[in-house]
This record gives C-alpha cells, structure tokens and sequence, in this order.
C-alpha cells in the first residue's frame, strides 16, 4: 500500500492525498483505493489522475 500527496509543484500547497494497492501485482495493474481532493471543482483530482497513469 501506498499514500501520495497531491500538491502544487509551484507553491507546494497540498490539496489532498491517494492511496494505492496492488503495486506488485504480477498482471501489471494497481488498485486505486482512496483519492481525497480538499479543493474541489478545480480539476486536481483530474490532474492526478492522469499524472498517475503515466
């Protein structure tokens, strides 16, 4: 399991946090269990999103 902070790179305010499973799956894939935006309708949790599945 696995927490990440969101958080601007510019100002480095946090704006929420994420939680993952399954990192070592052996199908490749991984479990987004949690994902927690303070600020909402300003598409951080969108940002996030696609920023993961990088």
């Amino acid at each position: 399991m696995e927490h990440m902070i969101i958080q601007s790179v510019s100002s480095g305010k946090r704006f929420g946090y994420i939680i993952m499973t399954d990192l070592k799956n052996i199908h490749g894939s991984h479990y987004l269990k949690r994902i927690v935006i303070h600020e909402k309708r300003r598409g951080f949790g969108k940002e996030a999103l696609r920023l993961l599945k990088k």
